[in-house]
């Protein structure tokens, strides 16, 4: 089920930030709910990713992860990245400065923003997540 989280919610959280990490965030945030429609968010409260905001795929597979971090970046995880060859060679070379993981990208202006990019990366990504989890688990049978 699609759930986001009420602008309350949203305002509270990104409220204590530094004004320009909450304002990267909140355009993170909008590019990933304008261009991905089956996620759900909410605000995670795990040991790794806690107070991130995180974003699940209709069946319920971790997609994507947005957090400020204690550098004045903000982090961004694609796990429509790390989990597909084809979009880490199209899109590879362009990410390289903002990767510092294998699923982590680090912004730390709104300028930087590869938009288009991201956009493309975004665009139904929790759908093509799902669609290679079940792909993955039809090959281990």
């Amino acid at each position: 089920m699609h759930t986001t989280l009420d602008d309350t919610t949203v305002n509270q959280h990104l409220s204590v930030l530094d004004p320009k990490q909450a304002q990267l965030m909140a355009l993170l945030r909008k590019l990933i709910l304008d261009n991905d429609k089956g996620v759900s968010e909410r605000i995670e409260d795990g040991k790794w990713l806690h107070g991130y905001f995180k974003y699940d795929s209709p069946s319920g597979h971790f997609v994507y992860a947005l957090g400020a971090r204690s550098n004045g970046k903000v982090s961004l995880h694609l796990m429509t990245y790390y989990g597909s060859p084809d979009v880490q060679q199209k899109y590879g070379s362009s990410l390289k400065p903002y990767i510092s993981g294998k699923s982590c990208f680090d912004f730390s202006a709104g300028a930087d923003l590869p938009i288009e990019i991201l956009e493309n990366i975004l665009r139904d990504g929790s759908k093509h997540l799902d669609e290679y989890v079940s792909q993955l688990k039809t090959s281990k049978g």
